[in-house]
């Protein structure tokens, strides 16, 4: 059985943007294409707010990753999750590696084997640390988002 096309559910809310902590992260599901017929893609996007930049989802060094968690329906599992590189910069002195403007990590969702139920309800948990480049001021954010494919 093939994989479900990946549209809204109409009868759900399936507002894909929220705002927290100077980043507005959205989600797209892209359903199988010809580059990629294994799974769908959820694409979330971080739009990270001017004059602030967000750390990368590496754990370690001194700086709170960026983490995205997911939770799918019964069916389907989440095989990878891919990031862009980070850029370097200064902060106080020190080289870091940082978000800024927007990116976009994509997550790739398949079957786990067992039956594919029509649908699958997906929930994406972000959550990370905005720094500000002028103040050097840090704030957590985090937002969930909850949608259907």
């Amino acid at each position: 059985r093939q994989l479900p096309t990946a549209t809204p559910d109409p009868g759900k809310d399936t507002s894909t943007t929220k705002v927290d902590g100077h980043v507005r992260m959205t989600c797209i599901a892209e359903g199988p294409s010809i580059g990629n017929s294994d799974g769908i893609v959820i694409d979330v996007q971080l739009a990270i707010d001017r004059g602030w930049s967000i750390s990368p989802a590496v754990k370690g060094g001194w700086t709170i990753p960026t983490e995205l968690e997911v939770s799918l329906s019964r069916g389907y599992k989440v095989h990878s999750i891919t990031w862009p590189e980070p850029r370097l910069k200064r902060v106080d002195g020190l080289a870091t590696s940082a978000y800024e403007g927007s990116i976009t990590a994509q997550v790739l969702v398949v079957t786990d084997g067992s039956s594919i139920p029509d649908t699958c309800e997906y929930t994406v948990h972000g959550s990370w640390q905005a720094c500000n480049s002028r103040t050097g001021i840090c704030v957590r954010g985090s937002t969930v988002i909850t949608s259907r494919f």
